[in-house]
């Protein structure tokens, strides 16, 4: 059993960032997070000089991480597994397991990056199910010789690969119709695909079927191998593809190949349905019904059933198939001999190179890779990526969650005593004093009934007065005033702060609003002057801001 270990750099793309903010002067924890380089701590931050939001390159983050508890930092990325069955041993035959683990939860943050170690095994005789699909046509007449003669060297030749072989054998030339094959008597009856053999470990069967097989002609250079393809992509009852086993389907041909639209030459309009369609005979019977198959339909099938492709071609070819197996998952593209002489060598050292690489790539989970913000849709937040070894069993699920949003933001939550508790209050408010970065919980009273309800002490001038003098809202202790029903007139907001004990029972912020129309646009000064009295002789400490809405002269 050959394992290696592979490390797994996962970036959550389903929600980048907004445009980059200098520093992180964030003064929520929402915005905060969503920059890069910044993280944020939720615990009360009243009485310390820490920031709450600040660069994960600040020259004392160390020491803001002491101060700040680890279950208070946001964001905080955390991996576990949760599914991790071990990996099998050669002589396993069911249920192999060859990658661990099988399900991990992950949180991360948007666009940083996570690295995590999964392991992966092939099992030294791992199922293998080969199908040999080849031209039909007469032009390939010595291929199939070749090919019957060789059959019990190609069998023998996979064994070094494996001892658990399947071989199968299916032939194909075009739909029977003009203008792609002809129509005249005493010929052999024209097919689209015949599923000749299914999957069997007898290697004389597989011999004695291919000396059998009637070839065919048609009128055009290009094959119908497409069709042929797509049946035995989809059609596993009849093919036999086994549940658990390694997938290859040789495709051998000189000639190049029909695809969607090509249909039309002979008025077949519908698409195709990537549906099996094999009668009693194994002979596909909707050729003339369905058009070719796109190659994304091809590649899309391919990926859905982990089938492994080997282009063996001609090399007038190589150059087509090449560009071709670039747009099918799994697919690769080799040279036949003219004669098809090297058909042994050339599929056990296709299949050796698959085998021996692990290409992983994870399946379409709905991501909008060039988002700019998190999705609208809070259920966008948490996708399900699965990575799976192209063309094996297996795969790993991560139940993803990108950090779009805080801890303390989720509904339900609120401040009390500096931390997060059940509740209906507004979560995650911010006030942001003159002086100090981003504080999260101090807009919140500290009770101790749990409540939490907003401290409105600072938008009462007194103990005793009117919570914004009844002109405002008060929301994390700032005021809010009340727009005016006439847009004439013209709202003020004065701000008085850190007046202290200057202002008896006012606290550390007053705050003074007078509405007014333009004849009164003196009451402002007079309201200047009385705080200033109050204060007496220390009005040097007061700070006055002003906001207009409206026009004034």
């Amino acid at each position: 059993m050959k394992s290696m270990l592979i490390a797994v750099c996962l970036v959550a793309v389903s929600c980048c960032l907004a445009a980059d903010v200098p520093g992180c002067q964030h003064e929520t924890c929402t915005k905060c997070i969503r920059h890069r380089t910044c993280i944020w701590c939720s615990q009360n931050n009243t009485e310390t000089r820490w920031p709450s939001c600040i660069s994960d390159k600040h020259p004392d983050l160390e020491k803001w991480l002491d101060w700040c508890d680890t279950e208070a930092v946001e964001p905080g990325m955390t991996y576990s597994v949760i599914k991790d069955e071990p990996l099998s041993d050669d002589d396993e035959v069911e249920n192999i397991v060859q990658l661990s683990p099988q399900e991990v939860n992950l949180t991360v943050r948007i666009q940083e990056p996570y690295n995590f170690t999964l392991t992966y095994s092939h099992s030294a005789n791992y199922p293998a199910d080969v199908y040999y699909m080849m031209d039909g046509s007469q032009s390939m007449a010595d291929d199939k010789d070749m090919l019957y003669s060789l059959g019990e060297q190609l069998a023998e030749g996979m064994k070094e690969i494996t001892n658990n072989l399947y071989l199968g054998f299916g032939i194909f030339i075009d739909k029977p119709v003009l203008p792609y094959i002809s129509t005249v008597p005493k010929v052999t009856p024209p097919y689209s695909f015949k599923n000749a053999l299914p999957l069997t470990s007898n290697a004389s069967a597989f011999t004695d079927e291919v000396k059998r097989a009637e070839g065919g002609t048609n009128q055009d250079f290009p094959e119908g191998g497409f069709d042929g393809l797509m049946q035995a992509i989809v059609c596993e009852k009849d093919i036999k593809w086994r549940n658990v086993s390694f997938r290859v389907i040789i495709f051998s041909t000189d000639a190049g190949f029909h695809f969607a639209g090509d249909g039309k030459l002979a008025g077949i309009l519908r698409p195709n349905d990537k549906r099996c369609h094999l009668d009693a005979n194994n002979e596909y019977n909707k050729a003339i019904v369905y058009d070719y198959p796109s190659v994304s339909q091809i590649n899309e099938m391919a990926k859905l059933h982990r089938i492994n492709l080997v282009f063996a071609i001609t090399a007038e070819q190589e150059p087509l198939y090449a560009r071709l197996s670039q747009h099918i998952e799994g697919a690769t593209s080799g040279v036949l001999a003219s004669d098809s002489s090297n058909v042994v060598d050339l599929l056990t050292s296709s299949l050796k190179d698959i085998i021996s690489k692990v290409e992983l790539t994870q399946r379409d989970h709905n991501s909008h890779v060039s988002a700019l913000k998190c999705p609208d849709n809070e259920k966008d937040w948490n996708p399900v990526v699965e990575v799976y070894p192209v063309g094996r069993q297996g795969s790993l699920q991560i139940n993803l969650a990108m950090h779009c949003q805080c801890s303390c933001a989720k509904p339900g939550l609120h401040c009390k005593r500096g931390g997060m508790h059940s509740g209906t209050a507004p979560p995650c408010a911010v006030y942001v004093s003159a002086t100090r970065l981003p504080r999260q919980c101090e807009c919140y009273s500290n009770d101790d009934d749990g409540t939490g309800t907003i401290s409105e002490d600072s938008c009462r001038q007194t103990n005793t007065s009117a919570v914004c003098t009844d002109r405002g809202q008060c929301v994390c202790g700032q005021c809010q005033c009340k727009k005016p029903a006439d847009p004439s007139q013209v709202t003020e907001n004065v701000n008085v702060m850190n007046v202290g004990a200057l202002v008896a029972g006012v606290g550390q912020h007053v705050l003074v609003t007078e509405t007014m129309t333009n004849a009164k646009t003196q009451a402002l000064n007079r309201d200047t002057q009385l705080i200033t009295g109050l204060a007496g002789g220390l009005a040097r400490h007061l700070t006055v801001s002003t906001n207009r809405h409206g026009t004034r002269s």
